[in-house]
C-alpha cells in the first residue's frame, strides 16, 4: 500500500529536521554578548559625561574665584573700608548655568598695613557635588 505523497513518515521527519535547540542557544549567546557590549558602552558614556561635567564645573569655579580676586582688589582700591561681600545667583537653565556663590572676606584690622583677602568660590551650589576654590591674596594699603 502506497502512502499519499503529502504524508511523511514521523521517524524520517525527526531525523531530517535541523537542530533547532542548538541554533536557539547560539542566538541567545549572541544576544547576551551584544547586550553586554551595549551595557559597557552606556557605562563608558555616563562616566565620560560625568567627568566632562566635573571638568567644566572646576573651570567655571576657577573663573569665579579669579573674578572674586579682581573684584576685591578693585573695591579695596576705591574703598579702603571695604570688608567683603557675598555674590549669589540662581540657576538659569536657558543659559546653561547652575547656582553659585562667591564670598569675599577681608579682616577689618590690617597688620603692618597689609590685609589678607580670602575669596571662596563654590559652583554649583544647587547639586549634591560642587567645586570649591579658595584664593588668598595680600592687600597692601596705599599711603
Amino acid at each position: 500500500m502506497r502512502r499519499p505523497s503529502g504524508h511523511h513518515d514521523r521517524r524520517r521527519q525527526r531525523h531530517s529536521a535541523p537542530h533547532g535547540g542548538a541554533i536557539l542557544l547560539c542566538v541567545m549567546i549572541c544576544l547576551c554578548v551584544v547586550m553586554l557590549m551595549l551595557a559597557q558602552l552606556v557605562r563608558t558614556t555616563l562616566a565620560t559625561r560625568q567627568r566632562l561635567r566635573a571638568e567644566r564645573d572646576a573651570r567655571q569655579c576657577d573663573w569665579l574665584a579669579e573674578s572674586g580676586v579682581r573684584r576685591s582688589l578693585d573695591r579695596r582700591q576705591h574703598d579702603p573700608q571695604y570688608t567683603g561681600e557675598i555674590w549669589e545667583w540662581t540657576a538659569d537653565a536657558a543659559a546653561g548655568l547652575s547656582a553659585g556663590r562667591v564670598t569675599i572676606a577681608i579682616p577689618s584690622a590690617p597688620l603692618n598695613g597689609q590685609s589678607m583677602a580670602r575669596v571662596v568660590a563654590e559652583y554649583p551650589t544647587n547639586r549634591a557635588v560642587s567645586v570649591r576654590k579658595t584664593r588668598l591674596i595680600t592687600l597692601t594699603q596705599r599711603p
